[in-house]
């Protein structure tokens, strides 16, 4: 059973106020540190700090006080410590209670567990299939669920091009019949003999063989002289090369899978009280999606993005979310730059990559913390005093210098 100790009571004596006042949003939750405090008594993050376990302690006390019988509740001091809470001999009661705190702590550590795992997990996989692996990743996906023989409803998504041969190997982005509603029309007017059923079941087929190809996808199909348009301008202006173009207006099952397990991490870390974490995910996901061209994850990481910036209530808020956003955009992309870099198998960039973005995220957690602990107030207040008494000693020292000159002058 979770026991609140002679410790834990003379913190909540002093503090308690101050805690639910915090929870209640009362007092501004401007670091992080109270803004951990507040997830862990949401039940979203596990206590750490002896203020942390006092109140987690004092909650399962006051639950379980709330659900005896009343006239059992004159036993109990609101004071007292845990242990007194029950008769020595009541040995079922005392057994119930702390099965009930084992599994209560071991839900919240599940859930804990799940948010950081699927955060570094989407991590993780957004960023190797932003790098040189994303190749052999498609290629993957390819080999393992493509190559069924064409069916009738293939050869009819592709009689466009099997008719001019325009675009050659990105033919599905400008022949009109392999984005979502041009493949449904073609699909359709395959065979006047097949049934609704076939139909649908021909278009999801045809659907996922684009899908597990490494071209992708398209979103949109577009005239290829119009592309050829958009890609000169956009190559001038913005130096963007037309294969990442042509990346970003597709997207296969390699970037489908990161845009779904990315959004499952955001739901997941979708926390006030963690804003650090979740601006730090959204950040990284942002590094990721440019430099895989995956549009969908763009549009996740720019729409939390915009989500949390309309939720932060104060400065405090907002400061943190750009301080998390930079944390984690940094952090990707000094992963596929150092990946990127460096020579020899891919794995070798690969493992290199991650040692530099740990390195990094070390240094940025514990620069921050230094930071944090620096009185800066303090130091501000001695600067201006120091400027103060050296500006009134210089406006002293002219004023006699001018005095003196005067005497002299007589």
């Amino acid at each position: 059973m979770l026991d609140v100790t002679a410790e834990d009571q003379a913190l909540l004596d002093r503090y308690l106020a101050g805690y639910q006042r915090l929870i209640a949003g009362q007092i501004p939750a401007n670091t992080a540190a109270r803004r951990h405090f507040i997830a862990v008594a949401r039940g979203l993050a596990l206590p750490a700090t002896p203020h942390e376990w006092a109140y987690v302690k004092w909650s399962l006390r006051q639950r379980r006080l709330d659900a005896e019988p009343k006239h059992d509740r004159r036993l109990h001091s609101a004071k007292a410590p845990l242990q007194a809470n029950f008769g020595r001999t009541d040995w079922l009661r005392r057994w119930v209670s702390g099965t009930g705190d084992a599994a209560m702590y071991g839900w919240h550590r599940l859930v804990a567990l799940s948010k950081r795992g699927a955060a570094q997990a989407s991590d993780v996989y957004n960023l190797l299939h932003a790098s040189d692996l994303s190749a052999q990743l498609d290629r993957w996906f390819r080999a393992q669920f493509g190559g069924a023989k064409p069916s009738i409803y293939d050869k009819a998504m592709d009689a466009s091009y099997n008719g001019t041969h325009v675009g050659g190997g990105d033919h599905r982005l400008f022949d009109g019949g392999h984005d979502l509603l041009g493949a449904w029309q073609a699909v359709a007017g395959a065979s006047p003999h097949d049934s609704l059923l076939q139909e649908v079941s021909g278009y999801m087929l045809g659907l996922w063989r684009d899908l597990v190809t490494p071209r992708g996808l398209p979103l949109f199909s577009m005239e290829k002289e119009s592309f050829d348009a958009v890609s000169t301008y956009v190559a001038g202006v913005f130096g963007i090369s037309g294969q990442w173009l042509k990346d970003v207006l597709t997207v296969n099952v390699g970037e489908l899978l990161g845009t779904a397990v990315g959004t499952i991490a955001v739901l997941l870390n979708w926390d006030k009280a963690d804003v650090d974490r979740f601006a730090s995910l959204v950040g990284s996901f942002g590094i990721s999606a440019i430099m895989a061209a995956n549009p969908l994850l763009g549009l996740i990481a720019v729409a939390s993005l915009a989500r949390a910036y309309q939720r932060a209530s104060h400065g405090a808020d907002l400061s943190a979310i750009a301080s998390g956003v930079l944390r984690g955009g940094s952090g990707a992309g000094v992963f596929i730059l150092t990946a990127s870099l460096i020579g020899g198998p891919v794995w070798v960039g690969l493992v290199a990559g991650i040692c530099a973005k740990v390195a990094l995220q070390h240094a940025w957690t514990h620069g921050a913390q230094l930071a944090s602990g620096v009185e800066w107030g303090r130091i501000a207040d001695a600067v201006a005093g120091h400027c103060r008494r050296e500006a009134y000693e210089t406006t002293a020292s002219l004023k006699e210098l001018a005095e003196f000159r005067r005497m002299v002058d007589r």
